[in-house]
């Protein structure tokens, strides 16, 4: 095909500016002259991520069923600050037609899918959270997956965001959250974060413990009884100084 010195191809062109001419050419290009609509001009971005950026909300729903949802269309959806409808659109298509998830998983499980999705920033998942009502976060998919048990899940392989900020997001938006079991696992979040793959970097690995000890410390009182820890319960550094001072306690907090 054809381009222009950036590397643009006419596909490009016609995604750029939103008008009937232009959709017309942009369906002749693809349908008549089979233009790939995934070309990408020297910046790596495709005719669909041309319209996301100049917000062509037309072009991009003709464009949707063509392009490659990857994580650069997605950046660039939220770059051309799009309305939430079309970003929605745009993920319930990733679900469907990238996931194979089915007609109604984007209605039953809202915040899994928004994990799946390779959102740009922690921004984009928190402007989806906050559109969600908050009882979501509390709903299991087929898997039996809480989405903070999800997260947890995926930690050390996001490429896109970062889990640890993803799963504090959701605590501050619904605190209970960090109380709820895994239903496969029983493990309490702060349990299932300890033992979470570590991240590759140091600070990360700093972040993970830190993540631990706030999930924890949301209820620490009803998280030891649950295991069957009581007030009661001691916890010795020196088991010779126990024997010695039978009355002491040492905390376990």
């Amino acid at each position: 095909q054809s381009t222009n010195d950036m590397g643009e191809t006419p596909l490009h062109c016609a995604a750029r500016f939103e008008c009937n001419r232009n959709m017309s050419i942009a369906s002749y290009l693809i349908e008549e002259c089979k233009a790939n609509p995934d070309a990408k001009d020297d910046n790596g971005t495709t005719p669909f991520g041309v319209a996301c950026r100049f917000n062509n909300v037309e072009t991009i729903h003709y464009l949707l069923p063509y392009a490659t949802l990857d994580s650069n269309a997605f950046r660039s959806l939220w770059e051309g600050l799009n309305s939430w409808y079309t970003k929605k659109l745009v993920i319930e298509h990733y679900s469907k037609h990238v996931l194979g998830r089915g007609d109604d998983f984007h209605l039953k499980n809202p915040v899994q899918l928004a994990l799946r999705c390779p959102l740009p920033s922690e921004d984009a998942f928190g402007e989806f959270l906050t559109r969600t009502p908050r009882r979501f976060i509390t709903t299991c998919d087929d898997d039996d997956r809480l989405p903070i048990h999800e997260a947890i899940m995926a930690l050390g392989k996001s490429k896109h965001v970062t889990p640890l900020v993803i799963i504090l997001f959701m605590v501050r938006r619904y605190p209970r959250a960090a109380l709820l079991r895994d239903p496969v696992s029983g493990l309490f979040p702060h349990e299932a974060a300890a033992i979470a793959p570590p991240e590759s970097k140091k600070s990360r690995a700093a972040s993970s413990v830190d993540l631990v000890y706030r999930l924890f410390r949301f209820n620490p009182v009803h998280m030891l009884k649950v295991r069957g820890v009581t007030s009661k319960d001691t916890a010795c550094v020196n088991p010779d100084q126990e024997r010695s001072q039978p009355n002491s306690r040492c905390t376990i907090i």
